[in-house]
């Protein structure tokens, strides 16, 4: 009997801990909601000035079993990326792919070490700099993705700040003698 009772109050504890787990997922964000990106570009404490930066919107959000994900717009729909990959193998793809799309992109300059978007509906972004709009005596940022919303603890965020890595441009090596 005492072994029935046990069991009984093993199952009733594991049902409890289910039904913790399960309501703690967060909900959809608000589909509808604008936010920003502001990238702080600082290197060696010193706040860059000059170029700027790129981006454009690659994918949207999507219900996924009460969460969500990130699909592909419609334009880069039938492409072979991946968005469950997340290396920067993705991103370089991507690239070419809103280049020979020619798809909208957003440029902001960079002033006293930052760079704003705003007004910016949720969704995957891509950000890049080439070689004419990174700042002078850098190298490019190389291509990365960043999204809107992020979650932060228990709350989503719209408003993004991010510090990418800014890479100083290689000294110009001597050419080998003849």
């Amino acid at each position: 009997m005492k072994k029935k009772i046990l069991a009984f109050l093993l199952v009733l504890v594991l049902l409890h801990s289910a039904v913790i787990h399960v309501s703690a997922v967060h909900p959809i964000p608000d589909l509808t909601s604008k936010g920003s990106i502001t990238f702080t570009m600082i290197k060696n404490s010193t706040r860059l000035h000059g170029g700027s930066m790129q981006l454009c919107r690659v994918g949207s959000i999507q219900e996924n079993y009460g969460d969500y994900k990130f699909v592909l717009i419609d334009k880069l729909k039938n492409s072979d990326v991946d968005l469950q990959t997340t290396d920067y193998a993705v991103a370089n793809k991507l690239l070419k792919l809103v280049k020979r799309h020619n798809l909208t992109t957003l440029t902001a300059p960079i002033v006293k070490g930052k760079v704003s978007f705003n007004d910016l509906p949720v969704g995957l972004y891509l950000v890049w700099q080439n070689d004419e709009n990174a700042t002078e005596g850098y190298s490019p940022i190389n291509p990365f993705l960043i999204s809107i919303p992020q979650l932060e603890g228990e709350q989503y965020i719209l408003d993004i700040v991010a510090k990418p890595k800014v890479p100083l441009k290689p000294e110009p090596s001597e050419p080998p003698p003849p």
